[in-house]
């Protein structure tokens, strides 16, 4: 309960309780109070101090279980004071829980880092080790040890595998088992099971699931590199006979990179190694080989596009349990070679079910024919709810959809519509069993996963009831970091599209959609949002996986693709698509603060980049390869032609440029210095060449065509020469607002920009007017339209009115604006020599306009939180700033005049730090303030602010206006 307002209120008891005995000495009563007051200070100086250091992390992960690469430490440190920093840090690591002897103590290190690699002694593989860390803050004060936390690690060496990829004969079945028996004599003091398999698998142990994640294997280019997943089994395994199970999926390995999508006809695999240590000191390894059984079950079919067939009559009962005896279809299973080159352990956050979305209402467009709407367009499946009596055999069918029937596709009839899934089914068949009247059986898919807001039911013979279906969401399971609100509705409702959209396509790796027969990992969409997506959720080590994956498919000259792993587009990838490599390691820089990524895969982004200046200066600019360009720009009117984009060399080049600035800066970031200056002068050489071969004089413009994009680009690559620059930027204000009426025109490239262009020319209004607007073409567009309001991002500004070749309505690349939200709308930026926000910019882009009179928000960093809550009351005129800024970390408040600066007062807490226009000293932790244009800006320290701004006037006795901090 103790923070840095006690700190505040005791300083300005102690000055208020002396000044006041000082006028009044004969009055004993304020002795009373100046000894209180001293009493509450000293009590205070006994509790200000660093508390101990919280989410422990190695590689961003809590406590894994099966680190097979350096491990990398990170933390987040807290104090009760504030203006506080971290001076020092202490990282001891054991491979005993109470940390003695220690393995690793890395003494006191002066530095403010909070993530650092591990520099002891070598790890051994299938050890669990434990770890702790202290800091020392800005007066030298030590914390506290942070609580202790573990990490395992894998199996580091190849020899340590001694298991065998098995399949079941024939390849007949989605089921596996063996029983063993353990020692009754010897407890069990730790047993980890590292299991893998192709495509998907599901572990279980004596009549349980071990552990909460789903879908696994995540997909990578599994002849590079398959993953493995760890489970701790210790309290699941028993003393005597256990039993070991596991259920197999088609999965990626069985899909062909075509539309429409085939089977491959893909034998499923099957690899698993348990290690138990007993209390001997013993060791028991139970691996997959030729011993175990396996064959047929209830799952008769599945694949990731078309759902699953399951038949409850062919259950298997007890076939889980010690003893159970297979049934003759069942047979040994065969062992199998290699199925990869490199088996690494699955260091990202897992698929899981994240939550259930329960039914909203139920059409009844035919009889039998029964559409849930869940009202959310969402990835998962449904979980069926049969009540019986049901007879055996019930065959009940649902079939997933996205939107509902429409003009012009056929008649408003309530069915769903299911042409732009393509060749995908996305439809799961159950098979009843005999339900007994009153008993009530639930069911779930396994192996499949769809994209849909609409179910169709068919073939239960009674009325369902809204709990018949639920639907499940299920995505990897990274963390929410940061949440904007605003005082509109249409920013809300896009950001919650942005959101849903974002987590949606999170599936093991960065997809483009969740629905149809692609669902590919497509560099474009990762390059347009990972700033976005790094502000709402946790993706270090989500992005450090997919990293992986497109190393693993890079050229040995430096290529890389489309997609990752490599199915739809090919080699060389747009520039504009392979982007998102630099990009990706970039945002993590920015975003996270540390070097980690920049120097696991900087030789692989320096080979990517040398590609491209290669290619660059063999074709020129002109002439720059390029494939897609600014994606799916807006055609004149919904479903109608006259869609513009700008020269796809020209968004090449752009892309080129932004990967130079990303490398200089990655490059002095971990000491590459003569990298860096050749960044830097090929960055000033292609700026120069991009103004030279696209810029007309003529229309003041780079090109005619795709307007919009082509000036939004050129300002933000900085390529637009100070002598035509106002004539540039005038061009672009004329289209957007005299022809256009303040509508865009812009592909998904255009789309990611032209907010943080018009801000940094001083035209955030009609930013803003971009993000309200409801009618065509506008991300609000999507929401308001009276065909199909959506609730995630559509691939096509004009959705509904377009074929079904190309038309998901679930789509993120339009979702980089979700940037603009926290950078503009809210305010919360960075300096430009900062990361993980060491030195932040609370200053909101728009504050004046009556339609966004509130904002608030905030992003859980590595450092700790920041945030920012403000308003504007009109009448009279305030301003109110609540404000955190984490330990470690400065702050620049930007308090606007309006139209004048003279005549403002501000105060932080109710006292004046800001007065007859200077600066007032004495709050601790506001470190100072000056005018800049017209802004009052407060630089603060570390710790939580509130700030509130009025005029004030001296009519014959001083009158002041302190507005009151909203509790909005």
């Amino acid at each position: 309960g103790i923070n840095a307002e006690y700190g505040k209120n005791c300083i300005l008891l102690t000055n208020h309780s002396a000044h006041f005995y000082q006028l009044h000495p004969g009055i004993p009563e304020m002795m009373k109070s100046l000894v209180f007051a001293i009493f509450f200070c000293f009590l205070y100086s006994l509790l200000a101090a660093p508390l101990p250091a919280t989410n422990l992390r190695v590689q961003r992960l809590s406590n894994p279980l099966a680190v097979d690469v350096t491990p990398q430490f990170s933390w987040t440190v807290q104090h009760t004071d504030r203006g506080q920093s971290q001076r020092g840090f202490q990282i001891i690591v054991s491979n005993s829980a109470n940390l003695q002897p220690p393995l690793w103590d890395s003494g006191k290190v002066a530095s403010p880092a909070t993530s650092i690699p591990y520099k002891g002694p070598p790890l051994v593989s299938d050890t669990t080790y434990y770890w702790t860390v202290y800091w020392w803050d800005s007066q030298g004060t030590q914390s506290g040890p942070a609580a202790t936390q573990s990490f395992g690690t894998g199996l580091l060496n190849p020899s340590d595998w001694k298991a065998q990829w098995i399949s079941t004969a024939n390849n007949n079945g989605f089921h596996l088992k063996k029983d063993f028996t353990l020692n009754a004599s010897d407890p069990i003091v730790r047993a980890r099971a590292y299991v893998t398999g192709l495509g998907y698998f599901e572990f279980r142990m004596n009549g349980q699931k071990v552990g909460e994640s789903l879908l696994d294997p995540a997909w990578t280019t599994f002849s590079r590199r398959v993953l493995y997943s760890t489970f701790d089994v210790t309290y699941m395994l028993r003393s005597g006979p256990n039993s070991i199970a596991a259920l197999l999926g088609n999965g990626w390995p069985d899909v062909t990179n075509a539309v429409p999508w085939k089977r491959k006809g893909f034998v499923r695999v099957f690899l698993l190694q348990i290690s138990i240590q007993l209390q001997s000191g013993a060791k028991v390894l139970v691996v997959s080989d030729s011993s175990w059984m396996g064959g047929p079950g209830p799952i008769l079919d599945n694949s990731v596009y078309d759902g699953e067939v399951y038949d409850s009559r062919l259950e298997l009962r007890g076939w889980e349990i010690p003893g159970w005896k297979p049934p003759t279809s069942w047979a040994n299973c065969v062992a199998v070679g290699p199925q990869t080159s490199q088996l690494s352990s699955q260091l990202i956050p897992s698929i899981k079910r994240i939550t259930t979305i329960p039914t909203r209402r139920i059409i009844t467009p035919s009889p039998n024919v029964y559409v849930f709407d869940f009202d959310q367009n969402a990835s998962g499946w449904c979980r069926l709810k049969l009540r019986g009596p049901l007879p055996a055999g019930t065959r009940i069918q649902l079939r997933h959809a996205e939107v509902l029937m429409h003009p012009p596709y056929g008649p408003v009839s309530g069915n769903i519509y299911v042409d732009n899934l393509r060749s995908a089914m996305q439809t799961d068949v159950f098979f009843t069993d005999a339900i007994a009247p009153g008993e009530v059986v639930e069911h779930e898919p396994r192996f499949t996963v769809h994209g849909f807001r609409y179910v169709e039911l068919t073939g239960l013979p009674y009325a369902p009831t809204e709990d018949t279906l639920t639907a499940v969401h299920v995505r990897s399971s990274v963390e929410r970091l940061g949440s904007v609100t605003f005082a509109n509705e249409t920013i809300n409702a896009i950001q919650h599209n942005i959101l849903w959209g974002q987590e949606d396509n999170l599936m093991s790796l960065p997809t483009d959609c969740d629905q149809r027969d692609e669902r590919k990992g497509w560099m474009g969409d990762s390059a347009l949002t990972s700033d976005e997506a790094t502000r709402n959720f946790d993706m270090n080590a989500f992005y450090i996986n997919f990293l992986q994956n497109i190393q693993d498919t890079q050229t040995v000259d430096g290529q890389i693709a489309d997609t990752t792993p490599v199915t739809f587009g090919g080699y060389p990838a747009d520039p504009a698509w392979g982007t998102a490599y630099p990009t990706i390691v970039y945002s993590l820089f920015r975003e996270y603060g540390d070097t980690y990524a920049i120097s696991r895969f900087y030789p692989s982004l320096k080979l990517y980049m040398g590609f491209w200046l290669r290619a660059l200066n063999s074709t020129g600019p002109k002439n720059m390869f390029a494939k897609y360009g600014d994606w799916v720009p807006p055609p004149s009117t919904p479903g109608g032609g006259g869609a513009s984009a700008p020269s796809g060399s020209l968004t090449s080049v752009f892309s080129v440029i932004k990967d130079l600035e990303h490398m200089q800066e990655m490059a002095e970031a971990i000491g590459q210095s003569v990298d860096a200056v050749t960044f830097r002068d090929a960055l000033v050489s292609v700026r120069t060449q991009f103004h030279t071969a696209f810029y007309d004089p003529a229309t003041k413009s780079y090109g005619t065509n795709g307007l919009q994009t082509a000036i939004v680009l050129a300002l933000i690559a900085q390529a637009v020469p100070d002598s035509v620059r106002d004539d540039v930027i005038n061009t672009l204000l004329t289209d957007l607002v005299n022809k256009r009426n303040t509508h865009l025109s812009t592909g998904i490239i255009g789309a990611r920009w032209i907010c943080q262009a018009l801000t940094e020319i001083g035209r955030a209004d009609l930013a803003l007017q971009l993000v309200l607007n409801r009618d065509y073409p506008s991300w609000g567009y999507m929401i308001y339209n009276n065909v199909e309001p959506a609730t995630t991002l559509w691939e096509l500004w004009d959705s509904p009115f377009e074929g079904p070749g190309m038309n998901s309505r679930n789509h993120i690349m339009f979702g980089g604006v979700g940037e603009w939200f926290y950078s503009g709308l809210l305010g919360i930026t960075q300096t430009s020599d900062s990361i993980s926000y060491q030195s932040i910019i609370f200053k909101p882009a728009i504050t004046t306009d009556p339609r966004l009179p509130f904002a608030s928000g905030s992003i859980n960093t590595p450092r700790g939180k920041v945030g920012l809550q403000w308003s504007r009351s009109a009448s009279p005129l305030s301003y109110n700033y609540a404000v955190s800024v984490p330990v470690s970390s400065v702050g620049q408040v930007f308090i606007p005049c309006e139209s004048s600066c003279k005549g403002i007062l501000i105060t932080e807490g109710g006292n004046p730090i800001w007065k007859n226009n200077q600066f007032v000293s004495g709050v601790v932790g506001v470190n100072g303030a000056s005018v800049q244009d017209k802004f009052i800006v407060i630089v603060v320290g570390s710790g939580d602010f509130k700030f509130s701004s009025s005029n004030y006037s001296f009519r014959g006795q001083k009158l002041s206006k302190i507005s009151i901090l909203s509790s909005k």
